[in-house]
């Protein structure tokens, strides 16, 4: 009667706590889960991974039982979904290998363009001098030459005698009318 009961309750026990298998991915790897109860007394599910050589590497695991293993999903991934999300992976492999091959391209046709800007005299100055000068604003809205206004202050003009007479005056303070015209760096050009 001992022995049976004994058997009684290993049987009952293996069924439950038996593993579950899961599902299987393409690395051969295989999931299983089974009830278990936590310190507490409270039912929990194990969730476990079978690796065919016996040695887990995470790199060769899926996201979506990655996520299952860590129990941040509830159900398996499904065969279709495991497909479907696979299909997408490929499709950014070849996307990011696309991009890679634009941006080699776009390395050395910079590469190559440097190297004649160098042998012709070095970088575009036309266009620095443009965008220095303002002449980048749309028309109608030129902006005034800063080197040019700079080179008449320091000539000697009538105007850069006049500020610098009225400079350090008091009455040149107080009236609030000043001589400085702000530069504003508008977009467009």
């Amino acid at each position: 009667m001992g022995s049976l009961l004994r058997r009684l309750g290993a049987r009952l026990s293996h069924l439950v706590n038996s593993k579950e298998l899961v599902g299987h991915d393409v690395h051969g790897n295989k999931y299983y889960r089974w009830p278990d109860t936590n310190l507490h007394g409270e039912p929990v599910e194990k969730r476990i991974i079978q690796t065919p050589d016996g040695r887990y590497d995470p790199n060769l695991v899926p996201p979506e039982w990655a996520q299952w293993l860590k129990q941040t999903r509830g159900p398996p991934p499904s065969p279709e979904e495991i497909q479907q999300m696979e299909t997408k992976r490929q499709a950014i492999r070849h996307r990011a290998a696309a991009l890679e091959a634009a941006e080699a391209q776009r390395r050395f046709q910079e590469a190559t363009l440097g190297r004649q800007a160098e042998q012709a005299g070095g970088p575009n100055q036309d266009r620095f001098l443009q965008q220095l000068t303002g002449r980048g604003y749309p028309a109608g809205q030129q902006a005034e030459d800063p080197v040019a206004k700079a080179s008449s202050r320091q000539s000697g003009t009538p105007e850069t005698a006049e500020v610098q007479r009225n400079q350090g005056t008091p009455e040149a303070a107080d009236d609030g009318k000043s001589r400085f015209e702000a530069d504003v760096w508008k977009p467009g050009g």
